[in-house]
């Protein structure tokens, strides 16, 4: 194969050296992952550094794409979590998958009710006890002071949380 493709002839130090250039370019990354298994998966430890999940749809397919191929999950430095509340069904998807994110460095968390002129009161509650309850429960986990007791510390990275 890599007499057709040269780059594939490269080791993979020098393969990642080569998209790490590309990095910033997601489109690149993502025409590179396409190609073959090796390239995605030294293209993919680029694309899944810092996710930005606007719907409760866009989070049940990461969800999924993380439950698929587990190993992308310690590629997550940044997770944003900001949607609407006319969409945020499927956000809570990601609660369980949390602890796998071994690499978090930054997490941000908005309500789906934070951005909008008609705050629904029982809604919005309902959601604070519900899906942010277990959000909490994770970020708990993951502060160093859970570090101290039995129990390992969740997200050993994480550096910042904004909920």
């Amino acid at each position: 194969m890599s007499e057709y493709f040269p780059l594939l002839s490269l080791a993979d130090e020098l393969v990642l050296a080569i998209i790490q250039e590309s990095a910033d370019d997601l489109e690149t990354l993502r025409s590179l992952a396409r190609t073959c298994h090796r390239l995605r998966l030294l293209a993919e430890a680029f694309l899944y550094q810092f996710i930005l999940l606007r719907t409760g749809p866009q989070a049940l397919r990461f969800a999924q794409s993380i439950r698929t191929h587990p190993e992308r999950a310690s590629a997550i430095q940044s997770l944003d979590m900001r949607c609407s509340y006319r969409r945020k069904e499927g956000m809570y998807t990601l609660a369980p998958l949390l602890k796998d994110f071994t690499n978090l460095r930054e997490w941000t968390i908005e309500s789906p009710y934070s951005n909008e002129g008609n705050w629904q009161m029982d809604v919005a509650v309902s959601w604070i006890k519900e899906d942010l309850a277990e959000f909490y429960r994770i970020l708990e986990l993951a502060s160093p002071l859970a570090s101290i007791g039995e129990q390992p510390k969740v997200l050993p990275l994480l550096q910042s949380c904004e909920p």
